[in-house]
């Protein structure tokens, strides 16, 4: 009776069915407009189910492990930040601790020194014993 107008097609197997279809009509002279299915080709068979089914499984299995792997990375990257931090800290101490000393010693020396309060080397003493030790 009348032709179809021709829809505007996406997937390739709409396309293909299309082709099959404009096929069949030319190939048995068939007026009838009720779209013909292609048979067995038409559906996917147990072997191509069962195909797809095995690679979506291992598929999210490879996700699966691909986010624990993930996680066990980023675990580590934590471990190896939390242990630098403590190595600092503890290098951090360890300096404090020697300069505490250091600082220690040069007072112990400078009150073994007497300070000579001449006026006119008074700032020179003071600069000598207080102020060098920490600038040199």
């Amino acid at each position: 009776m009348g032709e179809e107008e021709p829809r505007s097609i996406t997937s390739a197997s709409a396309k293909e069915d299309l082709v099959f279809q404009e096929m069949y009509k030319e190939r048995t002279g068939a007026k009838s407009t009720k779209p013909r299915g292609q048979g067995y080709m038409s559906d996917p068979n147990r072997n191509q189910l069962l195909q797809e089914r095995l690679f979506q499984e291992r598929l999210e299995k490879f996700k699966e492990q691909e986010r624990e792997f993930q996680q066990k990375v980023k675990e580590q990257l934590a471990k190896q930040e939390a242990k630098n931090e403590a190595e600092k800290e503890q290098l951090k101490a360890s300096i404090r601790q020697k300069l505490m000393q250091e600082f220690q010693i040069m007072l112990a020396q400078n009150h073994r020194k007497p300070i000579v309060y001449d006026e006119d080397k008074l700032l020179l003493s003071y600069v000598e014993y207080f102020v060098a030790p920490f600038v040199s």
